[in-house]
């Protein structure tokens, strides 16, 4: 065999070295990622802007014990920081969270 072709065969044979830079590249995309997913099927709220009550779908009744009341954007006694409107205590929308 010539010495190309064995070359070849070598370069078929191995994979290619991670370099750092690669490795710290991939690792900024990966991270990126992460962070645009967790975005995903949130809504970008402005400071201050809220949603309607149909965007939220919101329910005046709780959610297999989920409930306005225990969550961490509902404000005593009637209010929410993301939908407008009164909500009550015991209402459900999707945006729910549970209080830490």
């Amino acid at each position: 065999m010539s010495e190309e072709r064995i070359e070849t065969v070598r370069s078929l044979e191995s994979p290619p070295a991670l370099s750092r830079r690669l490795m710290l590249h991939r690792t900024v995309l990966a991270a990126a990622a992460v962070a645009g997913f967790g975005a995903v099927g949130r809504p970008a709220f402005a400071q201050g802007a809220k949603v309607t009550k149909a965007v939220a779908e919101y329910q005046r009744f709780p959610n297999n014990g989920e409930r306005c009341g225990r969550c961490l954007h509902y404000q005593f006694p009637f209010g929410c920081a993301l939908v407008e409107g009164p909500v009550s205590f015991h209402g459900w929308c999707r945006f729910y969270r549970a209080r830490a």
